[in-house]
């Protein structure tokens, strides 16, 4: 066609109406084509032509190319929403900027007024959620068991929670697998299904199915592990999963992690500062308490007795302080102190049926080697258990978590061991602990002697 239908829509007009109507049309877009075939937009300006009877006999029409001004004019319509989608996204990003900054803030503040480690470690892991990921699991490292143990999640269901901090303690091969240079982004690990590490039953690990995964995004079997580190190791590792946006992260997006990581590291080290510091005090304070012992009476059993009480009730559960007999070859009880005195009875009839011997057992061998002993569970050292030891019926009411079996010497002479026990699941002792013990086994000693 060469003009635009309106010719035919006045002439309709026309027809319902007659002469009771006058059609005047004012820029009425419509698209022709020209002699040589092309297709091009038109704005239309047309008006009737009446003879002097004032009949319609036509209509004359004013036709102006608009087809570049329409495509511009569509573009900058596009350009206009596209540009506020954008401006909405920043908005949404800068909000969250303000908010991320706001809890950096309120996190540095409380490492800052040495706030209990426990609270800043949960609000860290709150924080890593608010920033789109539906699931999140920190866990920090001992260095001394060479383990990782769950400490803080976000965003799991009870049972979850149950079952991530029923995980114990996590070997370090287990992590450091993931850890490899060729999952790096940043300072962080992202490990992709691709790379068939994990599986639905990977220990240490929540399955999310997500379903099919279109390209780019997050898939049921991906992993993001964010190190929390200091200069020279890894105190811990943030661990997220399930996205919000199902979008697997870019560098910026894990960046933004590892700001809250870096804020994990400085709390963790001011809590071990602070603990190193209360610690210190703490040993001070007992030292000097057991000093002060040795004024307080003449007689050696009620020193040893009050050592024995101290040791029980700030260095464990349960303290007892064995000598070596005449014959330097069995190990007789002294005294013995937990709060519980069924606890005192079940030893006592323990050492009855397995009497302690120089040499023998996990605490005979300190008393022939020299060797302090510290073991925890499920206490790889001590072979069969505590079945076969003066503990089996103590254990039996009140789980050993951890031992210390530490020597007596008098004048580099072995006279015999102290022994102490937690029996509570969550503690269990360090090095720090194994010191202290011996310290005030020296002090003993130098009662005795």
């Amino acid at each position: 066609e060469i003009l635009p239908v309106f010719f035919d829509d006045l002439k309709r007009l026309e027809h319902d109406y007659g002469n009771a109507i006058e059609v005047e049309i004012k820029d009425f877009e419509s698209t022709i084509r020209t002699k040589t075939g092309e297709a091009i937009l038109c704005s239309w300006h047309a008006r009737p032509l009446m003879d002097s009877q004032n009949r319609r006999v036509g209509a004359m029409a004013l036709g102006r190319d608009i087809t570049e001004y329409k495509r511009l004019q569509n573009e900058l319509e596009d350009y206009a929403k596209n540009l506020e989608t954008k401006v909405k996204q920043r908005t949404i990003e800068l909000q969250a900027k303000v908010e991320q900054l706001a809890k950096l803030l309120e996190i540095g503040e409380e490492i800052r007024l040495n706030v209990d480690i426990d609270v800043v470690v949960n609000k860290i892991c709150e924080a890593v959620k608010s920033l789109g990921w539906r699931k999140v699991i920190i866990s920090l490292r001992d260095f001394e068991t060479q383990t990782s143990r769950a400490v803080a999640t976000a965003g799991l269901t009870p049972d979850k929670v149950e079952e991530v901090m029923g995980w114990g303690e996590i070997p370090f091969e287990h992590t450091e697998k993931y850890l490899k240079e060729a999952f790096r982004v940043s300072n962080s690990y992202f490990i992709p299904q691709e790379a068939n590490l994990l599986a639905e039953d990977t220990p240490y690990s929540i399955y999310t199915d997500l379903g099919e995964a279109s390209p780019g995004q997050w898939q049921s079997l991906d992993a993001l592990l964010v190190p929390i580190r200091t200069k020279d190791r890894i105190l811990g590792v943030i661990s997220v999963d399930d996205p919000v946006d199902r979008r697997r992260p870019d560098v910026n997006r894990i960046r933004d992690l590892e700001v809250f990581a870096d804020k994990a590291a400085l709390a963790i080290e001011n809590a071990h500062l602070w603990n190193v510091h209360k610690e210190n005090e703490r040993r001070a304070k007992l030292l000097a308490e057991m000093s002060q012992l040795f004024h307080a009476s003449l007689d050696m059993h009620e020193v040893l007795e009050a050592i024995v009480h101290k040791g029980g009730k700030v260095l464990g559960d349960f303290c007892s302080l064995l000598l070596l007999d005449e014959k330097g070859e069995g190990l007789e009880p002294q005294t013995t102190y937990h709060k519980n005195p069924r606890m005192v009875d079940y030893f006592m009839k323990g050492l009855e049926a397995h009497p302690c011997k120089a040499g023998e057992g996990f605490i005979g061998q300190v008393v022939a080697t020299g060797k302090p002993f510290l073991d925890s569970h499920p206490f790889p050292q001590i072979k069969g258990g505590f079945a076969d030891t003066p503990f089996a019926k103590l254990h039996e009411f009140s789980p050993i978590s951890s031992v210390i079996v530490v020597p007596l010497r008098i004048r580099g002479r072995i006279i015999g061991v102290m022994t102490y026990l937690y029996c509570d699941v969550n503690r269990r002792y360090k090095a720090d602990g194994l010191k202290l013990a011996q310290e005030m086994a020296d002090r003993a000693a130098l009662a005795i002697e």
